[in-house]
């Protein structure tokens, strides 16, 4: 018998699809069925089908991401896919992953049937190339291997939800993380937005493996987020956790570049809070100034370290050359001319980019408004800070707040 997964978050599409085939007669029995990716993932993972029916756009992890997820495991197996999606994008990317079929919902039964019937003939081809005995059992050891090895990915996927979905139910989110070995009694969120964001991230797993504490990270253009917790399921007493974190964030931000671009919370207890822990992480931000990691360079004269420290103080005003000149008892030109020189920016340049910086920082802030920002940032109309955001983010402000949240 081929096992069948059938993976929909339609409760009613999933039970057509189990009880208008004629799965016996087709050498097939359904082993199975998830509501998401991420419980379809598990089950999968579990269950080792041979045939796996599901759609592509679904809570958590899209059925896409979810057959690239496990296609190393399960090479074997063949893969329906149905979606209400008919746009030539999606049936390319479902090619890509290679999908034994396409099909577009309403679903018609006689061509699910001719779907499944081929699959299952391409299985025993399959089969029959990799009958002997001996091969099996090798590839079943690697299978136990590969679904190790995919962990990290599955962790990251589970926490990039986390971070981003409100979770109402704690239940569920403790399950799903004990089944990937993240079970603690308590937990640590630490951000990390620097100009070295790499040496910062190796800096902190470094620490936090020194003092027992593992480390899933999920990294992005503009924040790293790493989610901290003792190696041992209650080996750490949360005072002495958050103590050793503070530890961790401290060494962090005593470095030039790192400690101005870095926060943390640490010693909550429920995985379901991570999304309001990060949002509450991310406005402790918002009031920050910009800072411009240039200015700590050496290399720069002494009068375009002071006027850049005074540009990352007072970003969010209406910053103009004459003035900053005036302030400084310089003249315009000459201002300008060893901005440039040092910087090898305009100071307008100058002004524009960290503004914007502060404003990305901002609309990661699923609840800032985007008309806001550039009033916050001394932008007076939206027309300007429209134009100037997307020189300098390359795309618009409502675009980059979607593809931040997403």
């Amino acid at each position: 018998m081929n096992k069948v997964m059938i993976i929909d978050d339609n409760a009613l599409i999933r039970k057509a699809i189990r009880s208008t085939m004629d799965w016996k007669g087709m050498d097939c029995e359904v082993v199975g069925e998830a509501g998401d990716g991420m419980e379809g993932m598990q089950r999968i993972l579990a269950n080792a089908p041979d045939l796996i029916i599901t759609d592509i756009k679904m809570p958590g992890i899209d059925g896409l991401d979810m057959i690239q997820a496990i296609r190393s495991a399960l090479p074997g197996s063949k893969v329906i896919v149905i979606t209400a999606y008919a746009e030539f994008e999606y049936a390319q990317k479902a090619i890509q992953t290679g999908v034994a079929d396409l099909i577009v919902k309403p679903i018609d039964d006689d061509q699910l049937e001719k779907s499944i019937r081929k699959a299952v003939e391409e299985l025993s081809a399959f089969r029959e190339k990799h009958r002997q005995i001996a091969h099996v059992e090798i590839e079943k050891e690697k299978l136990a291997g590969m679904v190790q090895d995919a962990l990290p990915l599955i962790r990251q996927d589970f926490l990039r939800q986390l971070v981003n979905e409100d979770c109402t139910d704690s239940g569920k989110t403790r399950q799903t993380a004990d089944s990937l070995g993240l079970h603690s009694n308590v937990y640590a969120l630490l951000l990390i937005r620097a100009k070295k964001q790499n040496d910062s991230v190796a800096k902190v797993k470094s620490m936090a493996a020194a003092r027992s504490l593992s480390c899933v990270e999920l990294l992005s253009d503009e924040v790293h987020i790493l989610l901290l917790y003792p190696f041992h399921s209650g080996s750490v007493a949360e005072p002495e956790f958050s103590g050793i974190v503070a530890k961790i964030h401290a060494a962090l931000v005593s470095e030039p570049h790192a400690g101005e671009e870095a926060a943390c919370s640490a010693g909550y207890s429920d995985l379901a809070q991570t999304h309001v822990v990060y949002a509450a992480t991310v406005r402790s931000w918002r009031e920050q100034p910009y800072r411009y990691a240039e200015a700590a360079d050496a290399s720069y004269s002494l009068l375009t370290r002071n006027v850049l420290k005074y540009v990352s103080e007072h970003i969010k005003e209406d910053l103009t050359l004459s003035h900053t000149a005036a302030l400084f008892d310089i003249s315009p030109g000459y201002l300008s001319s060893l901005i440039k020189k040092d910087t090898g920016d305009t100071f307008t340049e100058l002004v524009s980019r960290g503004k914007i910086q502060l404003a990305k920082r901002l609309l990661l802030d699923p609840k800032c408004r985007i008309g806001e920002v550039g009033g916050m940032l001394g932008f007076k109309d939206y027309a300007y800070f429209y134009q100037v955001f997307k020189k300098y983010a390359g795309c618009s402000p409502k675009e980059y707040q979607k593809g931040a949240i997403e």
